[in-house]
Protein backbone atom coordinates (compact mmCIF):
# COMPACT_ATOMS: atom_id res chain seq x y z
CA UNK A 1 0.00 0.00 0.00
CA UNK A 2 2.59 2.37 -0.60
CA UNK A 3 1.31 3.83 -3.63
CA UNK A 4 -0.42 7.26 -2.91
CA UNK A 5 -2.95 6.86 -6.09
CA UNK A 6 -3.34 3.29 -5.50
CA UNK A 7 -4.98 4.35 -2.20
CA UNK A 8 -6.87 7.00 -3.41
CA UNK A 9 -8.23 5.33 -6.17
CA UNK A 10 -9.45 2.56 -3.68
CA UNK A 11 -10.91 5.21 -1.43
CA UNK A 12 -12.51 7.09 -4.25
CA UNK A 13 -13.98 3.71 -5.19
CA UNK A 14 -15.20 2.34 -1.84
CA UNK A 15 -17.17 5.55 -1.72
CA UNK A 16 -18.47 5.38 -5.44
CA UNK A 17 -19.74 1.85 -4.39
CA UNK A 18 -21.06 2.90 -0.37
CA UNK A 19 -23.42 5.43 -2.81
CA UNK A 20 -24.69 3.16 -5.28
CA UNK A 21 -25.57 0.89 -2.44
CA UNK A 22 -27.33 3.10 -0.63
CA UNK A 23 -29.79 3.50 -3.92
CA UNK A 24 -31.08 -0.30 -3.65
CA UNK A 25 -33.18 -0.87 -0.62
CA UNK A 26 -31.83 -4.87 -0.89
CA UNK A 27 -28.19 -3.46 -0.28
CA UNK A 28 -28.72 -1.14 2.49
CA UNK A 29 -27.57 -3.20 5.15
CA UNK A 30 -24.26 -3.75 4.02
CA UNK A 31 -24.00 -0.31 3.20
CA UNK A 32 -24.42 0.48 6.30
CA UNK A 33 -21.46 -2.06 7.27
CA UNK A 34 -19.36 -0.14 5.03
CA UNK A 35 -20.08 3.24 6.35
CA UNK A 36 -18.86 2.15 9.97
CA UNK A 37 -15.52 1.00 8.38
CA UNK A 38 -15.33 3.90 6.03
CA UNK A 39 -12.99 6.08 9.14
CA UNK A 40 -10.34 3.22 8.27
CA UNK A 41 -10.15 3.66 4.94
CA UNK A 42 -10.13 7.40 4.73
CA UNK A 43 -7.94 6.91 7.36
CA UNK A 44 -5.31 4.88 5.83
CA UNK A 45 -5.83 7.01 2.63
CA UNK A 46 -4.47 9.93 4.79
CA UNK A 47 -2.03 8.02 6.16
CA UNK A 48 -0.47 6.84 3.46
CA UNK A 49 -0.55 10.29 1.23
CA UNK A 50 0.82 11.83 3.84
CA UNK A 51 3.88 9.09 4.55
CA UNK A 52 4.42 8.19 0.74
CA UNK A 53 3.44 11.07 -1.59
CA UNK A 54 5.45 13.38 -3.29
CA UNK A 55 4.80 17.01 -4.09
CA UNK A 56 6.29 17.82 -7.73
CA UNK A 57 5.15 21.84 -7.45
CA UNK A 58 7.44 24.92 -7.25
CA UNK A 59 8.62 26.12 -3.00
CA UNK A 60 7.54 29.15 -2.60
CA UNK A 61 10.70 30.10 -0.62
CA UNK A 62 10.61 33.75 -1.21
CA UNK A 63 7.26 34.10 -2.31
CA UNK A 64 5.81 33.06 0.69
CA UNK A 65 3.55 35.64 2.70
CA UNK A 66 1.89 33.37 4.83
CA UNK A 67 -0.87 35.62 6.24
CA UNK A 68 1.17 39.11 5.92
CA UNK A 69 -1.60 40.54 4.54
CA UNK A 70 -3.51 40.51 6.46
CA UNK A 71 -3.83 42.96 9.47
CA UNK A 72 -4.22 41.56 13.06
CA UNK A 73 -6.86 43.09 14.80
Amino acid sequence: MRSSYFTTFFATVYLVIYCVMLQFESLQYYAVCMFFFSPVVVGLMIFTVIRYGKYNGPELDDREFGYQDKEIV
